[in-house]
């Protein structure tokens, strides 16, 4: 987006995460959203700040913009062939809805470019980009000290809280060994097995929209948990920030890697909703971010989320 905290400035700067990894205990969790095109970068700075690379979470949501260029229409207007004041649909012609994105009421996008010239008509129907239509998610930690079991008694970091953030209310089956091994086809010679039943699935790496295609494509939506864009109701319908995240989105992210009491820190506030969604959940929040303008409609959100609370 041409912003600095879109680039190398802090995504992908290790000293930026090196001051994460100061101020966490060991065992402590990162979470940071990227770009399909330049999230390795930001990774490997994550990575050579002293973190270790423990997943990574894909949000699917299929609701992004198109921004791809019309390559019949580039080869028209470098011939000196202008498009007539015919409004060409970009990003900048659609707009978000919570479940799909449609065109603006604009009387002159008149729908796809019909070429000019000959060596337009060549290229009719090519572009630049796909949609965009998913965000990986950085799943990062700071190294244990000493052993899982030791750590987490000491500092109570380092787990993932599975029984809270599974997903749907199925009654599964679930195949315990005694000594919490699990070996492929059974329980074998030494491993007795017992079977328990426990409500909802085990949360996956994957998140999904629940849009009809990807349900079709998947099968039962259950298997994932799954969080539309950021509705206006949700961010606020004067909320000026252009990446606001969705506040079930947050939550889920939240009270899967924090304890009970536990303190979540946003460096890069933003308009609050990660704030929002860890006192939703019960815990402490720490935000920063340099703009005071987001400040102030962070502000405004977490006075809200604190009244819901009953707080």
């Amino acid at each position: 987006m041409g912003q600095t905290w879109d680039g190398g400035d802090i995504a992908f700067n290790k000293k930026v995460w090196v001051e994460c990894l100061r101020v966490l205990k060991p065992g402590g969790f990162l979470l940071s959203f990227g770009g399909t095109r330049t999230y390795h970068r930001m990774a490997c700075a994550v990575e050579d700040a002293g973190f270790i690379i423990v997943d990574q979470i894909g949000w699917a949501y299929g609701q992004g913009y198109p921004k791809s260029k019309d390559i019949a229409l580039l080869i028209d207007k470098s011939l000196g062939c202008s498009n007539r004041g015919r409004a060409i649909p970009t990003a900048s012609s659609y707009q978000a809805t919570e479940h799909k994105s449609k065109l603006t009421s604009n009387p002159k996008a008149s729908g796809p470019y019909t070429p000019r010239t000959e060596q337009g008509k060549v290229w009719e129907g090519w572009g630049t980009r796909l949609k965009p239509a998913w965000e990986p998610i950085v799943v990062a930690k700071k190294p244990f000290e000493g052993t899982i079991a030791a750590n987490i008694q000491k500092y109570g970091t380092g787990g993932m809280n599975i029984k809270a953030c599974r997903v749907g209310e199925e009654e599964i089956t679930i195949n315990t060994w005694d000594d919490g091994a699990k070996p492929f086809g059974g329980g074998g010679a030494g491993h007795p097995c017992t079977q328990r039943k426990q409500k909802g699935r085990w949360p996956a790496n994957f998140c999904h929209d629940g849009g009809d295609e990807v349900t079709k494509l998947l099968g039962d939506a259950d298997r994932f948990f799954f969080c539309l864009k950021a509705s206006k109701k949700d961010k606020g319908r004067t909320n000026p920030h252009p990446t606001v995240k969705p506040t079930e989105l947050m939550r889920w992210l939240c009270r899967l890697v924090t304890q009970k009491n536990g303190i979540v820190l946003d460096p890069f506030m933003g308009s609050g909703t990660t704030g929002k969604a860890a006192i939703l959940e019960g815990f402490r929040f720490i935000g920063v971010d340099l703009s005071m303008e987001y400040c102030e409609t962070a502000r405004k959100r977490l006075v809200e989320a604190v009244f819901i609370k009953g707080l």
